[in-house]
């Protein structure tokens, strides 16, 4: 009955989680090649931005009807699990 109810419980908050872990370290001191770099990275951006104007607007909408379908389903389904948690505590 716990591990059920564990179960449960982490797959309703599961999209709470970050999705992906990042590790950064600082690069070394050098502000014209970082200035250089900057430039660079910022025209290859703009041109990557043109290529995949219509692919992003479908990946947006998507993970934005994904995003919504979760809050639905939490305020759906969550005052029934407080309750739910609520009385089994009391039971025990």
């Amino acid at each position: 009955m716990r591990f059920a109810l564990g179960v449960g419980i982490l797959a309703i908050v599961q999209g709470c989680a970050s999705q992906s872990v990042s590790i950064r370290s600082l690069p070394p001191e050098d502000p014209a090649a970082e200035n250089a770099a900057a430039v660079e990275s910022a025209a290859a951006f703009a041109a990557a931005t043109k290529a995949n104007g219509a692919d992003t607007k479908a990946d947006a909408a998507l993970i934005l009807a994904v995003h919504s379908l979760r809050l639905i389903s939490v305020l759906v389904v969550g005052p029934f699990l407080v309750q739910f948690v609520g009385r089994w505590l009391a039971v025990e």
